[in-house]
């Protein structure tokens, strides 16, 4: 970690040893930076990752399988002799008009990312006769145009809460809305426009620290063609979900989208454990029972293997409970985390004709984050 003498540019730099994701009997270093510089506006902050892997030409795949009997679409990395690289930097303007315990803001910003694999926006049509057989390329779909894949995605948030109290979760009272937009320059033909709106906000619970949670969101593909991915910067993926392929499919054939979330935080002890320190110190256990909904609607295109069951759309829901615990430092690190499990009780309709991996009524997930 390292900062400058007034703090207002700090960061970290690390290096990894790991086995390869490709290759599992080799092992790969990496490095990486993360940096972040407020001393005037815009604030800049810069996140580079590499060495992780292999870089890739990345292709999307059709293929038939005669044996098995079913088509598929997937897209395909083949490794090149580089490393990969992955770096974004996110530039925005915290705009603060907070005062008498009440905060308001205003935070427009951009956001780049842009990786060294290379997407040709051809399409390979391919054939696969048996088991042992090598897949046979039979045509292609397309254009074919290959360059790095590079990301933009624009937003603006505002909001106006009442500031947060030690021992709660959530503001007593509050609204915030984000409206944004994501593109892939240069890959047009593969990936479309896509905009969304999310919305937030809080009530008072039962009790003092109690406190509830509502958010709206819905995304909509702009201008895509008949075969371009849908994809949005934001998860509309149900929690119970969260071990499926659904978000990745949804992201190739779902140009609408919305989801409805409400939260209840019942913040129950404060603990207050430093008998773990300096390893780790809790202060606080919460439950959170939490309810998800969330409607996609699907389009179709049988030339390109699109939605092939021809589901017009599909309504998912989870409910559940979050056990948490809030910790004020882990392994030594001034942060603030969180630790804890999750269970989900799920419910879909039509979306198993898919090809859905790991589709579970009931859903367990061990949960950690961290403030760094």
């Amino acid at each position: 970690m390292f900062q400058n003498l007034v703090g207002d540019g700090y960061g970290t730099v690390g290096y990894g040893l790991h086995t390869d994701p490709d290759l599992t009997e080799k092992w790969r270093h990496s490095a990486h930076i993360r940096y972040t510089y407020s001393g005037l506006y815009p604030v800049f902050e810069l996140y580079a990752d590499f060495g992780d892997r292999s870089a890739k030409d990345v292709v999307r795949v059709q293929e038939v399988d005669f044996e098995k009997k079913k088509e598929s679409v997937f897209t395909e990395g083949i490794r090149r002799n580089a490393p990969y690289f992955d770096g974004h930097l996110r530039v925005y303007i915290p705009l603060n008009f907070s005062s008498g315990g009440v905060s308001r803001g205003l935070i427009p910003q951009v956001k780049f990312r842009m990786t060294n694999d290379l997407y040709n926006d051809k399409i390979l049509l391919r054939e696969k006769k048996g088991e042992d057989e090598t897949p046979e390329v039979i045509g292609t779909l397309g254009t074919d145009h290959i360059s790095p894949i590079g990301t933009v995605d624009y937003s603006i948030r505002g909001y106006v809460v009442r500031q947060t109290a030690p021992s709660q979760d959530y503001p007593r009272l509050g609204i915030g809305a984000e409206i944004g937009l994501r593109t892939k320059p240069g890959h047009r033909a593969s990936f479309g426009n896509t905009a969304y709106l999310y919305t937030y906000g809080y009530l008072p619970g039962l009790l003092a620290n109690q406190g509830l949670r509502i958010t709206a969101t819905l995304g909509k593909e702009l201008g895509g063609m008949d075969y371009s991915y849908p994809e949005t910067p934001i998860s509309f993926l149900p929690r119970g979900f969260a071990e499926t392929n659904i978000r990745s499919i949804s992201n190739s054939c779902s140009p609408e989208k919305m989801k409805f979330s409400l939260d209840y935080s019942i913040p129950l002890l404060n603990l207050d454990w430093s008998w773990l320190s300096p390893l780790v110190y809790v202060k606080n256990l919460s439950i959170t029972p939490f309810f998800d909904l969330a409607h996609y609607k699907f389009k179709q295109n049988s030339e390109f293997h699109i939605n092939k069951n021809g589901i017009g759309s599909e309504t998912l829901w989870s409910g559940g409970v979050d056990l948490v615990f809030n910790l004020g430092n882990i392994l030594w690190f001034p942060f603030d985390s969180k630790f804890g499990f999750r269970y989900a009780r799920n419910h879909w309709n039509n979306i198993g004709r898919m090809n859905i991996k790991n589709l579970e009524e009931n859903h367990f997930e061990v949960l950690f984050s961290t403030s760094l």
